[in-house]
């Protein structure tokens, strides 16, 4: 969701990107990464301060390959699905790269780009992973944040109590 007090340096329309970073060990544990933006997805228009679904499956992704850049096959931007990437389509790339079979998801991250300014908000809720037959997993960040766990309120309580301790054995011991 992008509130309506949002204010973007890339245009009032851009979202925040879904990225999938991927570590291929058969090419020297080369480092890329999928993204999912709106701007290839047709988020547009947005609505201010409503949700809106975005597919980091079957959905369009571009790709950054450390060392290379953008993927480029004959000077234009590839944008495909997951699966696509996986299957070479559209290959050879102007980068020449592949995926191997070993190739994983080391992580996945939600962010925006430094240049979109101090002023931008959006806001990411309810995110499903699943890889392959497992079952899925949906993160739902904004009950993390109005209800948190117990034993969380528990680890930051004790760590206060610790920075206090440790505060006041440092100030009560003498000094040289």
């Amino acid at each position: 969701m992008i509130p309506v007090e949002s204010v973007s340096n890339l245009g009032p329309d851009y979202t925040p990107a879904l990225r999938h970073h991927i570590i291929d060990p058969d090419f020297s544990n080369r480092r890329s990464e999928l993204i999912w933006e709106g701007a290839y997805n047709g988020a547009f228009p947005l609505t201010r301060g409503q949700w809106y679904s975005g597919d980091g499956y079957s959905g369009n992704m571009w790709r950054f390959v450390t060392g290379f850049g953008l993927t480029l096959n004959g000077g234009a931007q590839v944008n495909q699905s997951v699966p696509n990437w996986v299957a070479g389509t559209n290959s050879p790339y102007d980068d020449g790269y592949t995926y191997s079979s070993n190739a994983y998801v080391a992580a996945i991250s939600v962010g925006a780009g430094s240049s979109v300014g101090a002023g931008y908000l959006a806001y990411t809720d309810h995110v499903t992973i699943q890889f392959g037959a497992l079952e899925s997993t949906t993160y739902d960040f904004t009950d993390a944040i109005q209800n948190p766990e117990p034993t969380s309120i528990s680890l930051v309580g004790a760590g206060c109590v610790l920075v206090a301790l440790g505060l006041r054995r440092r100030c009560a011991s003498p000094k040289e």
